[in-house]
């Protein structure tokens, strides 16, 4: 992902970003889901070396239903979303930065700013995997402080597509959840890219630090994968 300048307004509330704007909304909201916990251990299962390493357990051969992971985006479902995500940032950090959210919101469509960040890697809206693949590499880079290449999410983009596919729980999401599910990861996407690239830009080694930190403990305690030992390649994470 390109670390050009955010051109959305959040950065001017997050000039000093705060350990709670770091937090995850979207595992917070979701922690409870069968759907997400089950998603969470098979992209485990995909990326992990030691994963990798185990003999795959034979299966009998059978036709496996095609599991969708597209949706057709309803306004009603984000403006839920981004409802529940500023509610969420005004519970962490403030009844002020809320208010600021909820403005940035009405301004400009999130879903559109996301876009315009990852469109270089080839994600676009309207497709779950996306989303998730655009979210995990930008946690991996804070984690490791690195860049990725156009191969490179591609090849992560198959593995989480892999993952969904094959997750039972998934499978059993609607439409709507879907998309839920998709654009609540954009809008953590989208803080804390904006808090990443306001360190960068600053040269605050301690907030890049605290960010890092933030995107290891978070996979760490959701997945159980070290971002820090995982390597990104034209394979995808390895």
């Amino acid at each position: 992902m390109s670390s050009k300048r955010l051109c959305w307004a959040v950065i001017l509330f997050l000039g000093v970003p705060n350990s709670g704007m770091a937090q995850d909304y979207l595992f917070q909201n979701f922690a409870a889901s069968d759907a997400l916990g089950q998603m969470h251990q098979s992209m485990r299962d995909n990326m992990m070396p030691s994963a990798r390493e185990r003999p795959a357990p034979q299966r009998k051969s059978k036709q496996r239903a095609v599991v969708s992971t597209t949706y057709r985006a309803s306004p009603a479902v984000s403006l839920r979303v981004q409802r529940q995500f500023t509610d969420f940032v005004e519970k962490t950090s403030g009844r002020q930065a809320g208010q600021q959210v909820r403005e940035i919101f009405r301004k400009r469509n999130p879903v559109a700013s996301w876009v315009s960040i990852v469109k270089a890697d080839g994600f676009r809206s309207g497709d779950v995997v996306d989303a998730v693949a655009a979210y995990l590499i930008l946690n991996w880079m804070m984690a490791n402080g690195s860049d990725n290449n156009q191969q490179q999410a591609s090849a992560v983009r198959q593995q989480v597509r892999q993952a969904l596919s094959n997750n039972p729980g998934f499978s059993r999401l609607g439409n709507d959840e879907r998309q839920a599910l998709a654009e609540t990861s954009m809008l953590n996407f989208l803080v804390q890219h904006a808090a990443y690239i306001d360190a960068l830009k600053r040269g605050d080694k301690v907030m890049i630090r605290r960010l890092s930190d933030a995107a290891v403990a978070r996979f760490q305690n959701q997945m159980n994968m070290n971002l820090r030992e995982v390597k990104i390649t034209a394979a995808g994470f390895r």
